[in-house]
């Protein structure tokens, strides 16, 4: 199983996100946010929930990261070899508050939801299979 790793840019660092088990309890929230998004409404008021859920992504991001040697690219948050995930207060102090950022972060969490439930399909030669080769 090979884990899809989405990068957001906060304060000019690029912090890794995933979708893991520790994300789901925040996703009926965020698919209400989502859906505010693509009716143009405000989430302003949302603010505390999307800290949360982003929070719960570069944690997950940063442990699956940093277990996997993946610390090491452009714009790296990483100290000493480990990435250290944002709070989720920090988060409420570094995403600006107009809808535009919250739309971009709302925008990545539905990005690093969906690349995480996508399937990916690799076709193989299957040793037994039936298909005779042609001689040349």
């Amino acid at each position: 199983m090979l884990t899809k790793v989405i990068y957001i840019d906060i304060d000019r660092k690029s912090y890794p996100m995933t979708f893991s088990l520790a994300c789901l309890k925040h996703m009926d929230s965020i698919q209400m946010i989502a859906s505010k998004v693509q009716k143009n409404q405000s989430i302003s008021d949302s603010a505390e929930v999307i800290a949360r859920m982003l929070s719960a992504m570069i944690t997950s991001g940063c442990y699956y990261c940093n277990e996997m040697h993946l610390t090491n690219y452009k714009n790296s948050p990483a100290e000493n070899g480990k990435i250290k995930p944002l709070s989720e207060e920090k988060i409420l102090h570094f995403i600006p508050a107009d809808e535009q950022s919250l739309k971009y972060v709302v925008q990545k969490i539905q990005l690093c939801v969906n690349v995480s439930n996508a399937k990916s399909i690799n076709a193989v030669n299957s040793v037994n299979s039936k298909k005779k080769k042609k001689k040349r």
